[in-house]
């Protein structure tokens, strides 16, 4: 007896910007932050999906943000579905950004805190992007001069120093 194996379609999922909740034969249930508290977009949604053939039914909710909708798998696929509340949300460009984790986003919320005191405790001559590399490059000096193991090598140092400073001026002239 040969089986017959079905495909198996599965849904994309873009966390924050638009997320397949439930996904079955002719219904799919959708959360879009983009409609909780925003009666506007959920009313785009309710009104313009009603307009495309195949589609039955179209429920919102701007509490949940959840966007449930029925249709006929015959004359719409369900990627037809979730592509078109994309494009009446605009969120192609929201998709199209690389993802930043949480950690990375804290990260970068301590170094510019910690550049800002850096800034303002030396009077503006300094600050944590200039004075990383300067730190590395005077240690480097020192290793160097002394000949010492408890850093890394002096010209590691040095390379080290000069490879920020040049990525940081390549970066300002893009």
């Amino acid at each position: 007896m040969i089986k017959t194996m079905e495909k198996k379609l599965c849904m994309p999922n873009f966390p924050g910007v638009i997320e397949t909740k439930s996904f079955l034969k002719g219904r799919v249930r959708f959360y879009v932050p983009l409609i909780v508290g925003n009666p506007q977009n959920a009313d785009i949604i309710n009104t313009q999906m009603v307009k495309l053939k195949g589609i039955i039914a179209v429920e919102t909710n701007t509490i949940s943000g959840s966007v449930l909708i029925n249709y006929n798998e015959e004359e719409i696929p369900p990627t037809i579905v979730f592509g078109v509340v994309i494009k009446l949300l605009g969120l192609e460009e929201e998709l199209e950004r690389i993802p930043q984790p949480i950690l990375t986003k804290e990260i970068n919320n301590i170094a510019s805190a910690l550049n800002h005191a850096i800034y303002d405790y030396s009077k503006g001559l300094v600050d944590l992007w200039s004075g990383v590399p300067m730190l590395l490059g005077i240690l480097g000096i020192r290793q160097v001069l002394r000949s010492q193991a408890t850093l890394p090598g002096g010209i590691t140092l040095l390379w080290w120093s000069y490879s920020h400073l040049m990525s940081r001026r390549e970066k300002q002239h893009v």
